[in-house]
């Protein structure tokens, strides 16, 4: 059972997973995987026609991602801090953030980061 699920989900992060499994990305188009790294967490997302994107702030991070998400558009994939978010207002409809926020250098750099990621999420979004 663990290998099928695995080959379905791949590693991605057990709380993403729970999301997936209650049907909270059911309606999900547009996804931001701030702090994306290898880019588990949008395998699975990307495999049934979300339309996935993901912010790093190591630039060879992102050339990785680019790589391996090679028929995904290289600007979805994009060098960016989570505190300053390259997108317009109520862009997307799921934000995943996963182990970032803790990065935070104090009280009000969280803040900031907390306020940006839900600047991008449209109305109504995960």
């Amino acid at each position: 059972m663990k290998k099928e699920l695995s080959e379905i989900f791949g590693g991605i992060d057990i709380y993403l997973f729970d999301k997936i499994i209650r049907g909270r990305f059911d309606c999900v188009k547009k996804v931001l995987d701030v702090g994306c790294g290898s880019g588990i967490n949008l395998k699975y997302l990307a495999e049934h026609g979300v339309d996935v994107y993901g912010i790093d702030k190591s630039e060879t991070t992102i050339d990785r991602i680019r790589a391996i998400y090679e028929n995904i558009p290289t600007c979805n994939f994009r060098v960016a801090t989570a505190d300053n978010l390259p997108y317009e207002t109520d862009h997307f409809d799921a934000v995943i953030c996963n182990a970032v926020l803790h990065f935070a250098d104090n009280d009000n750099h969280f803040d900031k980061m907390i306020k940006e990621i839900w600047r991008v999420i449209a109305p109504g979004g995960v």
